[in-house]
């Protein structure tokens, strides 16, 4: 059994691609809590979710779908779901397409919010020799200079609480 684990703290539910139907669809989450650190007494409710092989997952800040184009639309969910749709399987070739298209989209426009994409993916096949995982946060702040750019892992950089869980001879790649 392949299971993705996800507890929402205030974020867009993430968004799953369906390798078999090129589908992209956002996860039904039954519930969304407030962001963390505005209630200390909040609860949040853990949703397990199947995962396939093949299936990618792409997880962002709303710095993404409230990112304002050259003529004041926002880029939108439904920006964001197609871009997703048309994206390489390869989950960094995922994440680098995204931003490229928020960033012809925004053209010469300030970049207003932060921007984070967390994406990862099950492979097609699972080898049958010690899993690899790879991963990277690609993260934008308010300033729109390459330097700031960090590296960090999952747990470190993204506020909904995220595990993946499979049988040890699977692997996962993340982006």
């Amino acid at each position: 059994e392949h299971t993705l684990t996800v507890v929402n703290a205030g974020h867009m539910p993430p968004l799953r691609r369906a390798m078999a139907s090129e589908c992209v669809e956002s996860l039904p989450l039954l519930s969304c809590g407030l962001p963390l650190g505005v209630q200390s007494d909040e609860v949040y409710a853990a949703e397990v979710f199947d995962i396939k092989p093949g299936d990618l997952f792409l997880m962002c800040t709303d710095g993404i779908t409230e990112m304002f184009g050259a003529s004041k639309e926002l880029y939108g969910q439904q920006n964001l779901m197609e871009s997703l749709r048309r994206a390489p399987a390869n989950v960094e070739q995922t994440v680098q397409s995204l931003i490229h298209d928020v960033e012809n989209f925004r053209g010469s426009k300030t970049q207003s919010d932060d921007m984070c994409v967390v994406s990862f993916a099950r492979r097609e096949s699972a080898k049958r020799e010690t899993p690899q995982a790879t991963g990277r946060v690609v993260h934008r702040g308010l300033l729109d200079a390459p330097d700031r750019i960090s590296s960090g892992s999952v747990e470190s950089k993204w506020t909904n609480g995220v595990t993946s869980r499979g049988r040890a001879k699977d692997s996962v790649e993340a982006c």
